[in-house]
């Protein structure tokens, strides 16, 4: 599995899902994209879930790479989590 990233903080956008800060680097990860992906939580367990990248434009800092986990909610992800990319998706 590949690291995505470290959860440092959460924000659920309604319509959008639970996106994960921090964003990525537009030009390290495929644009607007979905996969699946394994959340290690900082007690050691893990859970799965989908997430969606999109690309968003944020004033006054431009665009940025966001990481939304639609099916799942602020206290289901805790600050320290890693995230993972799933293996063969």
């Amino acid at each position: 599995m590949e690291l995505l990233l470290e959860v440092e903080d959460t924000f659920e956008i309604a319509g959008r899902g639970l996106a994960l800060a921090p964003d990525l680097k537009l030009q390290d990860r495929p644009k607007d994209s979905s996969r699946e992906v394994v959340i290690e939580l900082p007690d050691g367990s893990s859970i799965s879930s989908h997430a969606r990248l999109a690309v968003e434009h944020f004033r006054p800092v431009g665009y940025k790479l966001v990481v939304y986990l639609p099916e799942l909610v602020k206290e289901q992800v805790p600050i320290g989590s890693k995230v993972f990319w799933q293996a063969g998706r």
